[in-house]
């Protein structure tokens, strides 16, 4: 059996030579037909292997010219390495052929193929051969020279593109950077301002008596990268002159082929393109004219990159990009420093945009032709152009996609009259100038560079491809495999660009593996539009989006991306780090697998997004041993008083049949929202430290079921571990009762802060309840949890701040009510037993009563207490802590949540700790503002609620006593997990129990992979001998009744 060693095997002779062995196989067999059919099984199998041909890409030892089959050139002969990937797209590769890129080459081109590999033999792309120090690389940086650069105002600097390598092309500088050579010396070289009847200046250039040399300023260039050069030449008709590019220093290494002309006495452009060898720092034009003292003229000598494309879409400064020059600024307002949004004055539809009360510089103004960035929705951000202005109104080329609407925000790109701010860019492109203000105010040097290649990898429509150990950096999209079938990228490097890192709409059984994916402008990993069976697995994704930078130099955010990995169905993620992203950290399809990841800091530019988002478009999908820390959710570009809403993981819309497993969920706004969502399991989760709820069930719609879309959902054996008051778990519909959301099943709920674990809300109803309450009602079997035991977490720093909480001047001073509709209730003193109390009745609708407004402080923790009483039977009313408007400051909740009390027709004493989520003033004269207040809300009609004294006393968290610790393992291996308290606080490492068993905290164990065991403080010093809460230090009733609510001083109602 021949194996062919020279040339290119085509298609045609591999098949020829397949029928004659097939051939003599058959002749020597003995017919047994199914013997036969097993051998051509294997056989046809085997035949790729067997002539599979190996070739070799070095983009600085190469020639296109060798048959690309040996790593380096052999002698005189052709075989050796190819140079550019512009030979690899022409290359006829069949099934089974592997293609390695020399390690350290860049290039700065597109890599493609031609053609496909088949499942059992695929086309094999990888860098090699061998182990790469450093990887072969796509590089789509195109660095503009120094030379280029000239001061345009003050700090910004400006260079007119495409990028000019030769210094002083147009000799204003004179013959500045030009030299010459002759075998004798007597050449010379001048500046001619005659210039042969030309008004411009030129270069003269006389010729010793042997042939000489007119030698340009050198320039750089990168070898197997396509060059174009052109001059304006006068010289003698018949003057024979030649043209080289050497490499400038000792060798004079020719660098591309020489090319010749003969001149014809007049002004003649001549024009030449050339592919470096090599790369070099320093090469030259030479221009050799012969002997005999021949004056020629040169004029607009000019050597430039070919570029795949005009224009610029990003800017690098030593590597890293910069932003878009922008109005407004970051920080234009002072209040906050990290909005580049300027609000939108009023509805506008979806083609106006109303920019009334923007500041404008002295040179700016609002021009048809600027682009425009709009938050139409939380989660969203659409870029639009400018198609006409007419006062305050722009007009936009395009609809959005949801309504433009007032306190929404914007900004502005695409002038340079934006261009303030270090860091900032602008690219015009109808002179070709590009300007910049460098982050360090400097000039520019040689340090920016633009992205030149519109894309690194592209295997849209091919099959059965293995791509290896590359690195592609500085282009628009890292690789496209739209269409394309079983590609799979393996210990891959993609970073900055400008748009996604790996784009595969309508792809099947692509993959990532064990690959970096860094710097996006928008998603790391989108396969959309009917992709399926995409799969990430052992990566790292990190700043998706515009995510923060690691440099503190923000970017701009980019619309409309949704996730950092965004994968319709069939997607599998698995075991990768997904950190920093812009909106959500993965956003998955149909029959997703979601397993064993890492996200960290996602919802960094949005916001009503999650570490890990799914809805009906992900049905059935898989979520398990993940670990999701710090959804952070950003505000700006929302109206104001807009509520915080950001998920560790997000089941949305409609969705159904979804698995939560064996996931950690620490430090979100809520840790996992049910939202309109059926039949799904959730079980065995921790939920740790979430801002607002660890799990929220909030039905809105009736779009499957017309009693609501929330419905059998299994809740089990999770953990919930508040770090601030409230609920664990909150149940909200504006449909109908919440019996049949989910069922619970021995769940563990800490109560260290908040006895009320469970709260619920419905139209007309509400209900908050302890573990023991939750269980007698039927709802849960098997719950446990764990509650403070003989100690006090609080410690009281002050006194009553709620003015007239006592009625102590027998009037309702600074109380007021509020209810839906016309019918006003009725508010009146009574005379109660241990003194006056606040009586209000219902008529016709739910009413609600608020307290005199009051001053808090963010971050500050305090104990509200109040006595009631109502006329209904065991009625539930919700109290909150929040702002009560005045000035422009909205209606917000500075508390998690509502808490929710069934009021008895007995006076009793209730009480709650809240932790303040922002500093308000009570009549601030500066903002007028009103301050904080209480509200007692659910009043039902027909019924009566008293209140008979209420107190909000600021208290300090004993950290000794309390202290709520997750020690969190987000590696994939087993990890020990150090105590992190700060050194003046380092004995408490010694007090920290675990939350279940109360046993000491051994911080030398190991914590299992991909998830948290939560802790706390226990300390007997400051006892609690009635458990009431209050240390018995300051306890003025030591002996309090079990499970009573007290008041600051410890002290119930009946004490």
């Amino acid at each position: 059996m021949q194996i062919y060693e020279k040339g290119q095997e085509t298609t045609r002779s591999r098949a020829q030579s397949t029928a004659k062995i097939l051939k003599v196989a058959a002749s020597r067999a003995t017919f047994n037909i199914k013997a036969i059919g097993a051998f051509l099984v294997c056989f046809l199998g085997f035949l790729p292997s067997v002539f599979a041909t190996t070739y070799y890409i070095n983009s600085e030892l190469g020639d296109d010219s060798s048959t690309g089959k040996q790593p380096v050139a052999s002698g005189s002969s052709k075989d050796g390495p190819w140079q550019t990937l512009g030979r690899l797209a022409s290359a006829s590769l069949l099934p089974g052929d592997t293609v390695y890129l020399a390690c350290g080459s860049v290039w700065n081109e597109t890599l493609r193929i031609a053609s496909s590999g088949t499942a059992t033999a695929p086309v094999v792309i990888s860098a090699g051969p061998g182990q790469c120090d450093v990887r072969p690389t796509i590089d789509g940086a195109v660095t503009i020279p120094p030379h280029m650069w000239k001061q345009h105002a003050g700090h910004i600097y400006r260079a007119r593109l495409p990028v000019e390598h030769i210094a002083n092309t147009a000799f204003s500088e004179g013959i500045n950077g030009w030299n010459i050579w002759s075998a004798r010396n007597d050449a010379s070289i001048g500046l001619d301002t005659d210039c042969s009847g030309l008004s411009e200046p030129c270069l003269a250039f006389m010729s010793g008596t042997s042939p000489s040399v007119a030698i340009s300023s050198s320039f750089a260039v990168a070898g197997g990268v396509n060059y174009s050069a052109s001059l304006r030449v006068k010289a003698p008709a018949g003057t024979r002159l030649r043209f080289a590019i050497r490499r400038a220093g000792s060798s004079y290494e020719s660098l591309a082929p020489d090319q010749s002309m003969t001149a014809s006495g007049v002004w003649q452009t001549m024009k030449l393109t050339f592919r470096a060898s090599s790369s070099t720092p320093k090469a030259r034009l030479d221009i050799e004219e012969p002997g005999g003292k021949v004056k020629i003229y040169l004029r607009e000598v000019s050597v430039r990159r070919m570029l795949p494309f005009e224009g610029v879409n990003e800017v690098f400064v030593d590597g890293a990009a910069v932003r878009r020059a922008h109005h407004p600024n970051f920080g234009w307002k002072d209040t906050n420093p990290d909005s580049a949004y300027a609000p939108i004055a009023s509805d506008g539809g979806k083609t106006t945009l109303d920019t009334r009360n923007l500041e404008l510089p002295n040179d700016g103004s609002l021009t048809s032709g600027l682009n425009v960035s709009i938050r139409t929705a939380p989660w969203i951000l659409e870029e639009r152009r400018v198609a006409s202005v007419s006062g305050s109104k722009l007009t936009l080329d395009k609809p959005t996609t949801y309504s433009i609407k007032p306190g929404y925000g914007y900004f502005l790109t695409g002038a340079l009259w934006m261009v303030d701010s270090p860091g900032e860019w602008h690219f015009d492109s109808s002179t070709g100038d590009l300007y910049i203000w460098m982050p360090d105010d400097s000039a520019p040097g040689g340090r920016v560079s633009i992205n030149s290649l519109p894309v690194g990898g592209d295997f849209s429509s091919k099959a059965y491809i293995d791509v290896a150990g590359l690195a592609i950096r500085h282009v628009t999209t890292g690789v496209r495999l739209n269409r394309a079938r079983s590609v799979n990228l393996k210990y891959m490097v993609l970073s900055e660009l400008d748009s996604q890192g790996v784009e595969a709409d309508r792809s099947s059984s692509c993959a990532v593996e064990s690959s970096s994916i860094t710097n996006t402008g928008l998603e790391a990993i989108r396969a959309l539009e009917g992709a399926t069976g995409f799969s990430i697995s052992d990566s790292s994704i990190i700043n998706s989006g515009g995510g923060r930078r690691t440099d503190g130099w923000r970017r701009l955010t980019r619309g409309p991306a949704k996730a950092s990995i965004d994968v319709n169905a069939n997607g599998k993620i698995l075991g990768n780090k997904v950190l920093n992203s812009a909106n959500n950290g993965v956003f998955a399809g149909l029959n997703s697998v979601i397993k064993d990841n890492y996200f960290g800091y996602s919802c960094l530019r949005f916001n009503d997004c999650s570490g890990i988002y799914t809805n009906n478009w992900g049905n059935n999908s898989s979520i398990i041993g993940n670990v999701v820390e710090t959804v952070v959710g950003d505000l700006n570009g929302l109206p104001e008083g807009w509520p915080n809403h950001a998920v560790g993981i997000y089941l949305d819309e409609v969705g159904t049949g979804h698995e939560v497993r064996r996931n950690t969920v620490t430090n979100a706004e809520y840790g996992l929202q049910i939202h309109n969502a059926s039949r799904s399991i959730v079980a065995d989760n921790l939920f740790f430290g979430n801002r607002r709820y660890q799990l929220w069930l909030q039905e809105r719609t009736t779009s499957i079921r017309s009693s609501g879309d929330i419905f059998e959902n299994r809740i089990e054996s999770n953990t919930f571990v508040p770090t601030v008051g409230g609920p664990s778990i909150v149940m909200e519909s504006e449909i109908g009762d919440t019996a049949d959301f989910a069922t619970f099943h021995n769940n563990y709920y800490s109560t260290l802060i908040s006895p009320r674990a469970i709260s619920e809300l419905w139209p007309g109803g509400s209900g908050g309840y302890t573990v023991s309450e939750w269980q007698l009602k039927g709802r849960e079997e098997g719950p446990q949890g764990t509650e403070p035991a003989g100690y006090a977490a609080f410690l009281s720093i002050g006194s009553n701040i709620i003015p007239n909480g006592d009625f102590g001047n027998g009037s309702s001073q600074g109380w007021t009510w509020w209810t839906k509709t016309a019918s006003r209730p009725q508010t009146q003193i009574l005379s109660c037993s241990f003194g006056p109390c606040l009586q209000i009745t219902a008529n016709s609708a739910p009413a609600s009563l608020s307290s005199p407004n009051f001053s808090v402080i963010g971050e500050q923790w305090y104990r509200v207490t109040f006595d009631a009483a109502t006329t209904g039977s065991d009625q539930p009313i919700n109290v909150v802590v929040l702002r009560g408007g005045g000035g422009t400051a909205p209606y917000e909740l500075l508390m998690p949540a509502a808490e929710t009390f069934s009021i008895t027709p007995a006076w009793r004493r209730y009480s709650f700790l809240f932790r303040a989520a922002k500093t308000v003033i009570a009549n601030d004269p500066a903002t007028g503002e009103s301050g904080a207040r209480a509200d007692f809300g659910g009043v039902q009609p027909g019924t009566s609620l008293m209140i008979g004294k209420i107190e909000a006393v600021p208290v300090r968290r004993s950290e000794a006593a309390l202290q709520l610790w997750l020690r969190l393992n987000s590696s994939k291996q087993k990890e020990t997990v150090p105590c992190a308290q700060e050194d003046e606080a380092a004995d408490l490492c010694g007090k920290f129990v675990h939350l279940k068993d109360g046993q000491l905290v051994n911080w030398s164990s190991s914590v299992e992979p991909l998830s948290g065991e939560p802790a706390y403080t226990r300390d007997i010093s400051l006892q609690d001998e009635d458990g009431d809460g209050v240390a018995s230090v300051e306890d003025v009733c030591p002996n309090t009744q079990q499970n009573k609510a007290v008041n600051a001083q410890g002290c119930a109602l009946d004490d």
